[in-house]
């Protein structure tokens, strides 16, 4: 299985993410794929995300760029 690649609308939530303070707040990237939704998270201040995909494959790339990605 492969990590699913950012598309148009995953750039389009990515930029509204980032317009959030997402500081000392929970967030869920619920099928994360590739992670860009978690590093705009990240970005916008938030420390505590939780990263879900029924691809284990993306769970692990999502780690690696984020720090502060838990995967389950």
């Amino acid at each position: 299985m492969q990590v699913y690649s950012p598309q148009e609308d995953s750039h389009l939530l990515e930029d509204a993410i980032l317009k959030f303070d997402l500081t000392n707040k929970a967030c869920l990237d619920l099928g994360t794929g590739s992670g860009i939704q978690a590093s705009a998270m990240s970005k916008a201040g938030s420390t505590n995300i939780v990263c879900v995909d029924i691809n284990y494959k993306a769970l692990l790339a999502s780690q690696q760029k984020n720090k502060a990605c838990v995967g389950v």
